[in-house]
Formats: C-alpha cells, structure tokens, sequence
C-alpha cells in the first residue's frame, strides 16, 4: 500500500510520533507489569520503524 503526503502532512506526522514516544518512554518506565511494559516496548518498536520510514520520505523528496 502507498501512502502520499505532503511535506506538512510527513512533518506533523513525525511531530506527533516522536512525541508519543518520548511519552511511551516514561510510561514504559513507570509500568509495574511486564505484560504491558513488552506491548509498550513492540508499540515503540513500531513507532521508530515509521519515524524511519518518514525521515526515509524526506531524504528521498
């Protein structure tokens, strides 16, 4: 599947994500149960990947 942006819809998108994990970050820390301390750690997981492939987007543009 292709997903076309513009430039403002990549930037905000990258905004939003890098937010939300510096937030999955100090969540992650103050999980007392490992269940979900493992579903946040593969949530932020996916999030890198796709602050990779948007940051990939505008290297390539």
């Amino acid at each position: 599947m292709m997903l076309e942006l513009s430039d403002k819809e990549r930037d905000l998108l990258v905004q939003l994500l890098s937010t939300h994990a510096r937030e999955m970050l100090i969540e992650t820390r103050h999980t007392s149960t490992r269940e979900f301390r493992e579903r946040l750690k593969a949530e932020q997981a996916t999030v890198e990947s796709l602050l990779e492939n948007l940051n990939a987007m505008k290297m390539a543009a």
